[in-house]
């Protein structure tokens, strides 16, 4: 019993180190293992299912015929409910946005400019698992600002 509290104690800090990494990655690396962790959860509820109803594996060919016989209405749904939010476009960012953005006030000067864009891009850069979205608004920012 202890090692059964053990192996679990174990298992369930595993799963919360690998959340976390997950949560912080990039956009583009997240929907990719996202894609495919979902892949895997249907490949293990088809597993699931085949243990306890064997008859399961004649609806796989049924399934994957009305997904692609359904493939437009699941692309219409998809641009209706995950459409891209296009009010951030970068061209038509203005100062005020940039101010924001930096955490600054309208009166800051270069330098504060600077220092502050210097401490958000050392914690938000892709290459140090922050966000690439993000970076590209500080950097946006900085050149509204500073140009």
């Amino acid at each position: 019993m202890f090692y059964f509290l053990i192996l679990s104690i174990l298992v369930i800090t595993l799963l919360l180190a690998i959340l976390v990494n997950f949560i912080h990655l990039s956009q583009y690396k997240f929907k990719k293992y996202l894609k495919f962790f979902i892949f895997i959860c249907l490949i293990g509820l088809i597993i699931f299912l085949l243990r306890y109803n064997s008859k399961i594996i004649s609806l796989l060919p049924l399934i994957f015929i009305l997904f692609f016989k359904w493939l437009p209405i699941f692309k219409v749904l998809k641009s209706i409910f995950l459409r891209k939010n296009y009010s951030d476009n970068f061209n038509n960012m203005t100062r005020k946005e940039a101010y924001d953005i930096l955490g600054l006030k309208p009166n800051a000067t270069k330098n504060d400019i600077v220092k502050r864009y210097n401490l958000l891009i050392k914690k938000n850069h892709p290459d140090v698992d922050g966000s690439e979205w993000i970076s590209k608004k500080l950097n946006k920012a900085r050149d509204i600002l500073l140009g």
